[in-house]
């Protein structure tokens, strides 16, 4: 049973989980309210530190920097966290996630079928030491606490 509300803390800022909201609506919520960002990852991690990508496939600069990565999109955020390691995968893949500002609930979809799952983390972080590197893409080269 969830507690009676639930308290995500960053410099200052605090938005409480209300009792019946479900999960995506207090993700929205938070989205909306444009102070946090979100990284998904396959375990729990206590700060985290700038490191270099190791799955970006594209020549854009903004993918390569020595940085802490965070969407402004929960749902991109949870898609990090439960696909295992790109290279793990056999064969060509896709993803299409449920990104659409204006349509939260949409669920993530796998348009391949070879593509693991895992359990993993979403770690809600502070907007204020990051910057914005292009749609929904932020980073930090600073470590950062959730």
């Amino acid at each position: 049973m969830r507690k009676e509300s639930e308290r995500i803390q960053a410099t200052e800022v605090c938005v409480e989980r209300r009792e019946e909201e479900s999960t995506a609506d207090y993700l929205r919520r938070l989205e909306v309210s444009g102070q946090f960002l979100f990284h998904g990852s396959p375990r729990e991690i206590g700060e985290l530190e700038p490191r270099d990508p190791v799955t970006d496939a594209t020549d854009n600069p903004d993918n390569k920097q020595l940085a802490v990565y965070a969407y402004s999109s929960a749902a991109l955020g949870v898609q990090r966290a439960i696909i295992s390691g790109r290279d793990d995968v056999e064969g060509d893949w896709d993803i299409v996630g449920g990104t659409d500002p204006e349509s939260p609930e949409t669920p993530l979809l796998m348009t391949t079928p070879n593509i693991p799952l895992q359990s993993g983390y979403l770690h809600i972080l502070p907007r204020s030491s990051f910057r914005q590197t292009g749609g929904y893409q932020w980073v930090s080269e600073s470590p950062v606490k959730p």
